[in-house]
């Protein structure tokens, strides 16, 4: 059984030189490349299962830049050349989740043997970087709490509580209010005397109106929407595979999406929610002491990042095949379907035989019609050995004689 890919084929030329970079791209940087005519250079990257990527290739006056994303295992995942062209020639993947924990490669090569210098930058979440290294002391953070006090430095933020089952919340309330982003920080905890719970919030609106992404000391973790006050529990305490307990560094994220809100520990997702009670607003952050007397909590804030969608984001055209849930939340990622949406129908195999010429056809979902809808499948083929062949997908079925038809053949022709 020949089994064949509903996907676009990339064919690479062997006349292309290869340079690796031994510089590994971490989040949230850049390197920059100088390739001869002809030259593909590569850099290459850990990431783990789930977590939410881009990257965007700016060439410098001349240079036309494309990327390619490739596994460990030398897959080509996806590819990229002039993402809004002709308004730009830079090259971006925008929004990527990653389907397995591994190490990856950036190819970053000049389109018609265009030599020149470029930048590649690694962000997470989206393409566009709002604000990297967002603690500044020019900034005004607004506490809730008298008793919190705050230590503002360039490069990060200190805060201190001392008090029995107490919490205090920063907020810079100059800051950008957005509604579509991926905020990140990197929390440390310097001084803990019974316990401590560290806080993000996302999308707030005042003083006591956000979603609250809340990690605690002993490996839990609690996603709430707060609005005038008042709690309610989207997702109460619970522990997650990702979170060592007692670890007192790590990274928080938030990507926000539509209705969509995904959560992250240090670039692992921690779950995936729907709720439309906040559109935008701007990010803060928080501790809470233990419920003990002389109870006291001490964190340290640094790396503020959030990115946002490009303007123009990058067409989607190719999928990672994954189960059909880790497919669809990916290009709701990339924006190339509203995170609004739902998996309508989902046909874990069927088959059609036919020994004439022609199309025969097998109907899935009969009876019911669907608007503005995706559809991907793993197709095989077993063709008699002179019998040329194709299997694919039909949709936008009128009657039997009028429909669209996607195939492909044993010989790789679609």
């Amino acid at each position: 059984m020949r089994r064949i890919f509903i996907c676009v084929l990339l064919l690479c030329s062997a006349a292309l030189r290869v340079a690796f970079a031994q510089e590994q791209l971490a989040p949230f940087s850049s390197v920059i490349g100088n390739p001869s005519p002809g030259e593909v250079q590569e850099w290459t990257f850990t990431a783990v299962d789930g977590e939410v990527i881009s990257l965007i290739v700016e060439g410098d006056e001349g240079f036309d830049p494309a990327i390619e994303l490739v596994s460990e295992t030398g897959a080509v995942l996806l590819t990229n050349d002039d993402y809004n062209y002709p308004a730009t020639t830079s090259a971006a993947l925008q929004a990527i989740t990653i389907p397995f924990t591994g190490t990856y490669t950036a190819r970053v090569r000049g389109v018609a043997d265009t030599s020149g210098s470029y930048t590649l930058t690694r962000l997470r979440g989206y393409a566009d970087g709002f604000l990297l290294n967002g603690f500044v002391s020019s900034q005004s953070w607004v506490s809730d709490n008298d008793g919190l006090e705050i230590g503002l430095t360039d490069g990060e933020l200190a805060l201190s509580l001392v008090g029995n089952d107490a919490s205090g919340f920063v907020v810079d309330e100059a800051g950008g209010r957005l509604s579509d982003y991926y905020a990140q920080l990197r929390v440390e905890v310097t001084d803990s005397t019974a316990g401590w719970v560290v806080h993000m919030t996302a999308r707030q609106q005042q003083t006591d109106t956000y979603y609250l992404l809340s990690i605690s000391d002993d490996g839990l973790w609690r996603f709430l929407l707060r609005q005038n006050g008042a709690d309610t529990i989207i997702r109460d305490w619970i522990s997650h595979p990702a979170i060592v307990t007692g670890e007192a560094e790590f990274e928080m994220g938030v990507l926000a999406n539509g209705t969509a809100l995904e959560l992250f520990y240090n670039g692992s997702p921690l779950g995936h929610f729907t709720d439309a009670a906040l559109s935008g607003g701007v990010v803060g952050m928080g501790i809470e002491t233990a419920p003990a007397l002389d109870s006291a909590v001490g964190a340290t804030f640094r790396d503020l990042a959030i990115t946002t969608p490009l303007a123009s984001p990058p067409p989607v055209t190719r999928l990672i095949l994954e189960d059909p849930s880790s497919m669809a939340r990916s290009m709701e990622h990339q924006r190339a379907i509203p995170a609004s949406g739902i998996l309508a129908l989902n046909v874990p195999e069927a088959s059609v035989q036919y020994s004439s010429a022609g199309v025969s056809r097998i109907a899935l979902g009969r009876g019911t019609t669907y608007r503005n809808v995706v559809m991907a499948a793993d197709v095989s083929i077993l063709p008699a050995e002179s019998v040329q062949a194709g299997c694919g997908i039909y949709l936008r079925s009128a009657d039997e004689e009028n429909y669209a038809l996607a195939y492909l053949d044993q010989t790789g022709a679609f």
